[in-house]
């Protein structure tokens, strides 16, 4: 693929769509360098392309440089606050920082924006990093028990988990060793509003002869 387009900018330098492609493809294969040229090239045609924006986010990430991505959200927030993966992303990044509390705020402001069952997931699985006390810890575990509740009416599918809300609960472990009823009603939510997590493959439908296990 990468010949190819590197062929099609041979007769189009500029054509946006071949550069962004490439872009993607050399961020897939870990060449990050060669992905930002493409992204810059990018914005040195279009100023304000909000998805390059994202992409060099996402680059950045990857390399766990946070504060050069928080640097390409902010940018693009300039001139399109209401777009509400740029908040969303702002609010992966201050959770992965450790500060929930900001975090909590933009996954807040992107719910504001559009309302779906991933960002509402987001928000109720928000737990702080570093707790000062028993009592911090079970206020912030009732808040999210109270959140999850609040969720299960929601019908709206998450058709992609991985993508859209791109998270583990391993801090609910971490947080509460007594954490089986709050997970159970993750799981709840989860299977009602993820589809696809419920599928069964062919082959494990059907129960496995009774013959001796190799090694």
């Amino acid at each position: 693929a990468i010949a190819y387009y590197q062929q099609a900018l041979k007769l189009n330098p500029d054509h946006i769509k071949t550069h962004q492609n490439l872009g993607l493809i050399y961020q897939r294969q870990g060449t990050f360098q060669l992905a930002y040229q493409h992204f810059q090239h990018i914005i040195s045609l279009e100023p304000r392309n909000t998805d390059t924006y994202i992409n060099l986010s996402h680059l950045f990430i990857l390399q766990n440089n946070l504060l050069s991505a928080q640097n390409y959200l902010n940018e693009a927030l300039k001139w399109e606050p209401k777009n509400a993966e740029l908040h969303r992303l702002m609010g992966e990044i201050y959770q992965e920082e450790g500060d929930t509390e900001t975090a909590h705020s933009y996954y807040q402001l992107a719910l504001e924006i559009e309302k779906t069952s991933a960002l509402k997931l987001k928000l109720a699985t928000v737990l702080p990093t570093i707790v000062q006390s028993a009592h911090e810890i079970d206020d912030a575990l009732a808040h999210m028990q109270w959140e999850l509740n609040k969720l299960s009416p929601e019908t709206m599918p998450i058709l992609d988990p991985l993508k859209q809300v791109q998270s583990s609960h391993f801090n609910i472990d971490y947080l509460c060793f007594e954490s089986k009823k709050i997970k159970m009603l993750l799981y709840q939510i989860y299977e009602k509003l993820c589809p696809t997590l419920g599928f069964i493959a062919l082959h494990c439908q059907k129960p496995y002869p009774h013959t001796k296990i190799k090694i």
